[in-house]
Protein backbone atom coordinates (compact mmCIF):
# COMPACT_ATOMS: atom_id res chain seq x y z
CA UNK A 1 0.00 0.00 0.00
CA UNK A 2 1.01 3.61 -0.44
CA UNK A 3 2.17 5.84 2.40
CA UNK A 4 -1.01 7.88 2.07
CA UNK A 5 -3.24 4.85 2.64
CA UNK A 6 -4.00 5.72 6.27
CA UNK A 7 -4.77 9.32 5.46
CA UNK A 8 -7.04 8.20 2.65
CA UNK A 9 -9.02 5.87 4.90
CA UNK A 10 -12.66 6.78 5.27
CA UNK A 11 -13.09 6.32 8.99
CA UNK A 12 -14.97 7.99 11.82
CA UNK A 13 -14.97 7.50 15.56
CA UNK A 14 -18.38 7.74 17.21
CA UNK A 15 -19.63 7.62 20.77
CA UNK A 16 -21.01 4.17 21.58
CA UNK A 17 -23.91 5.73 23.46
CA UNK A 18 -26.91 7.36 21.79
CA UNK A 19 -27.08 9.66 19.81
CA UNK A 20 -23.69 8.26 18.68
CA UNK A 21 -22.06 11.65 18.16
CA UNK A 22 -19.13 11.94 15.77
CA UNK A 23 -15.94 12.36 17.82
CA UNK A 24 -13.33 12.48 15.08
CA UNK A 25 -12.91 11.60 11.42
CA UNK A 26 -10.09 11.14 8.94
CA UNK A 27 -9.54 14.04 6.50
CA UNK A 28 -10.66 11.85 3.58
CA UNK A 29 -13.93 11.00 5.34
CA UNK A 30 -14.61 14.64 6.20
CA UNK A 31 -13.88 15.65 2.60
CA UNK A 32 -16.35 13.07 1.30
CA UNK A 33 -19.19 13.27 3.83
CA UNK A 34 -18.66 16.74 5.30
CA UNK A 35 -20.30 16.14 8.68
CA UNK A 36 -18.72 18.03 11.59
CA UNK A 37 -17.64 16.67 14.95
CA UNK A 38 -20.63 16.40 17.27
CA UNK A 39 -23.00 15.36 14.47
CA UNK A 40 -25.18 12.42 15.50
CA UNK A 41 -25.23 9.15 13.57
CA UNK A 42 -28.73 10.15 12.43
CA UNK A 43 -27.17 12.94 10.32
CA UNK A 44 -25.61 10.24 8.12
CA UNK A 45 -28.98 8.66 7.55
CA UNK A 46 -31.79 9.82 5.33
CA UNK A 47 -34.90 8.90 3.44
CA UNK A 48 -33.21 6.03 1.60
CA UNK A 49 -31.42 4.58 4.62
CA UNK A 50 -32.86 1.23 5.68
CA UNK A 51 -34.26 1.65 9.20
CA UNK A 52 -33.45 -1.98 10.03
CA UNK A 53 -29.80 -1.53 9.00
CA UNK A 54 -29.56 1.69 10.99
CA UNK A 55 -30.96 -0.14 14.02
CA UNK A 56 -28.37 -2.90 13.62
CA UNK A 57 -25.54 -0.36 13.46
CA UNK A 58 -26.83 1.41 16.58
CA UNK A 59 -27.04 -1.94 18.37
CA UNK A 60 -23.48 -2.85 17.32
CA UNK A 61 -22.22 0.53 18.60
CA UNK A 62 -24.09 0.16 21.91
CA UNK A 63 -23.05 -3.43 22.56
CA UNK A 64 -19.45 -3.14 21.35
CA UNK A 65 -19.82 -5.70 18.58
CA UNK A 66 -18.03 -5.83 15.24
CA UNK A 67 -20.46 -5.81 12.35
CA UNK A 68 -20.53 -4.97 8.64
CA UNK A 69 -23.38 -3.57 6.60
CA UNK A 70 -24.11 -2.09 3.20
CA UNK A 71 -26.18 1.04 3.54
CA UNK A 72 -27.21 4.28 1.90
CA UNK A 73 -25.59 7.15 3.79
CA UNK A 74 -25.90 10.88 3.22
CA UNK A 75 -23.29 13.61 3.09
CA UNK A 76 -23.81 16.91 4.91
CA UNK A 77 -25.18 18.47 1.72
CA UNK A 78 -27.73 15.67 1.34
CA UNK A 79 -26.02 13.67 -1.42
CA UNK A 80 -26.65 9.92 -1.11
CA UNK A 81 -23.53 7.73 -0.89
CA UNK A 82 -23.93 3.95 -1.01
CA UNK A 83 -21.23 2.40 1.14
CA UNK A 84 -20.11 -0.73 2.92
CA UNK A 85 -19.81 0.20 6.60
CA UNK A 86 -17.86 -1.77 9.18
CA UNK A 87 -18.39 -1.03 12.87
CA UNK A 88 -15.87 -2.10 15.48
CA UNK A 89 -15.35 -1.19 19.14
CA UNK A 90 -12.31 0.81 20.22
CA UNK A 91 -10.34 0.26 23.39
CA UNK A 92 -10.74 2.95 26.03
CA UNK A 93 -8.15 5.70 26.02
CA UNK A 94 -6.19 6.13 29.23
CA UNK A 95 -8.08 8.52 31.47
CA UNK A 96 -11.16 8.60 29.26
CA UNK A 97 -14.28 8.94 31.35
CA UNK A 98 -16.44 7.47 28.61
CA UNK A 99 -14.83 4.26 27.38
CA UNK A 100 -17.57 3.68 24.83
CA UNK A 101 -16.16 4.56 21.44
CA UNK A 102 -16.46 2.79 18.14
CA UNK A 103 -14.92 3.13 14.73
CA UNK A 104 -16.93 3.06 11.50
CA UNK A 105 -14.93 2.31 8.36
CA UNK A 106 -16.61 3.31 5.09
CA UNK A 107 -15.99 1.84 1.64
CA UNK A 108 -18.08 3.69 -0.96
CA UNK A 109 -19.41 1.66 -3.86
CA UNK A 110 -17.62 2.42 -7.12
CA UNK A 111 -19.27 5.13 -9.14
CA UNK A 112 -20.22 7.10 -6.03
CA UNK A 113 -16.87 8.84 -5.70
CA UNK A 114 -14.27 10.17 -8.06
CA UNK A 115 -11.06 8.13 -7.87
CA UNK A 116 -8.49 9.57 -5.48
Amino acid sequence: GSLGACRAMLEVVLSASSPHALIEATPAWTETWGHAAGSPLAALCGEGTCAHTRGLIEEALRTGQTAAFRMLTYSANGSPILAAVEARPLAARAGAKDCGRASLLFVPESGHLAPV
